[in-house]
């Protein structure tokens, strides 16, 4: 649960509970995630929805990964739809601002299962190697995060240029790829890729 912070509770919540209205314009992102918190707590149904209503609409590449978390750890599947479908329609502008490098382990694994990213591969790849080094995650959860990527859908000479120089990949798991590319059948290869790539293959 989210920690409690007694300058929102004061200032903002009460204010609903005994007005029945408040501004969430005039709030910062990281106070609304807050107060979304306290109101799921204390279990202010109404409020819940407002809030969410409004986030709804105020979804931007810089504060949908904090919202996403934040939806995550409250259980809002109604909501981390929403954050799904607009990281979807906006994977690059996402993954290339700085927050994405603050998004949780169980966050960044559940995008990566996603087909429906507007994302070439290659880039895909650059955002979670950024987001690896960024990030303690070592062992088992790293590789694992490294193993959603579908090196098959990456052009050859990004492989060689972009991939192989980090060392994620070492010469015979390059070739192993390589070899996949060249025997897939051309039928076969469309669920190699992510939205993106599917439209002109």
């Amino acid at each position: 649960m989210l920690n409690f912070n007694g300058e929102i509770w004061s200032s903002h919540l009460l204010r609903y509970i005994y007005t029945g209205s408040l501004e969430l314009k005039d709030m910062e992102v990281d106070d609304i995630l807050t107060l979304l918190g306290l109101v799921h707590q204390y279990g202010i149904t109404a409020f819940v929805k407002a809030i969410s209503d409004y986030l709804y609409g105020a979804l931007t590449a810089e504060n949908v990964c904090a919202i996403a978390d934040v939806t995550r750890l409250l259980d809002r599947k109604d909501f981390m739809k929403k954050c799904y479908e607009f990281i979807d329609e906006n994977t690059l502008s996402v993954m290339e601002h700085e927050s994405f490098c603050n998004l949780s382990y169980e966050m960044v694994s559940s995008v990566l299962d996603r087909d429906s990213l507007n994302i070439e591969e290659i880039d895909l790849f650059q955002a979670i190697h950024k987001w690896c080094t960024r990030n303690d995650e070592t062992g088992e959860k790293k590789n694992t995060i490294y193993d959603k990527i579908r090196y098959a859908a990456i052009p050859r000479k990004n492989l060689i240029l972009t991939v192989r120089p980090t060392g994620v990949v070492n010469s015979d798991q390059l070739l192993d790829i390589i070899c996949t590319q060249d025997n897939t059948p051309k039928e076969q290869k469309a669920h190699l890729y992510r939205a993106i790539s599917r439209k002109f293959k």
